[in-house]
């Protein structure tokens, strides 16, 4: 059994119960199925009995009416959720070598690390300064420097000063009293603690 457009009602009907009738012209039964009215109406739906939804799902063609160009291309946007991209090469140029000699400054003052080797000889020899830097300190000391957030180093007034920005951030004046950040300031406070501590042994 086909339906075309002439089949359907104009306008919604219910039983005297307020249970939506089926769409489809003349029939009595209940409406409890859905089906989108076109392409490019997906959200907004006819509702058909059983034997009614299962004839207009038969003649549906989501593709009907578009060229094969048009189909292919609708198939490759499927790939990107139908947004928008662009290639690589239309990344500036100058852009991107501004960036890399921005990583390889960095690599070289030991403020970043490569464990990868991904830039080259820069990155692996800031890798190579770093560890041995890391070396110096030990494993209590590092887990300490991480419970913080910064790199290991001997420098007190960066220690203190990196220390005096958390307090700050993790005062529950700031936090509102939340217990995960009062929590995190106990940690905090008993790194920085054993590094004062510590820094005795450094000097």
């Amino acid at each position: 059994m086909a339906i075309d457009l002439f089949s359907i009602r104009r306008t919604a009907a219910y039983a005297p119960d307020g249970t939506r009738l089926c769409d489809c012209e003349g029939c009595g039964e209940e409406g409890a199925f859905r089906a989108p009215k076109s392409r490019d109406r997906l959200r907004d739906y006819y509702f058909f009995c059983l034997e009614h939804v299962r004839a207009y799902n038969k003649g549906w063609d989501y593709f009907k009416g578009l060229s094969s160009a048009e189909i292919d291309r609708h198939l490759h946007d499927d790939m990107t959720w139908h947004r928008p991209s662009w290639p690589f090469a239309s990344v500036d140029r100058d852009q991107a070598d501004e960036v890399a000699r921005a990583a390889a400054q960095m690599f070289r003052e030991g403020r970043t690390s490569d464990p990868f080797g991904m830039f080259g000889a820069a990155g692996r020899a800031a890798e190579r300064v770093r560890a041995a830097a890391e070396a110096r300190f030990t494993p209590d000391e590092r887990q300490a420097f991480k419970t913080l957030g910064i790199d290991p180093t001997r420098d007190l007034p960066q220690i203190k000063d990196h220390y005096k920005k958390l307090a700050k951030r993790l005062h529950p004046d700031v936090t509102g009293g939340d217990a995960a950040s009062e929590e995190r300031m106990k940690s905090v406070n008993q790194a920085y603690s054993f590094l004062m501590h510590r820094a005795s042994d450094w000097t």
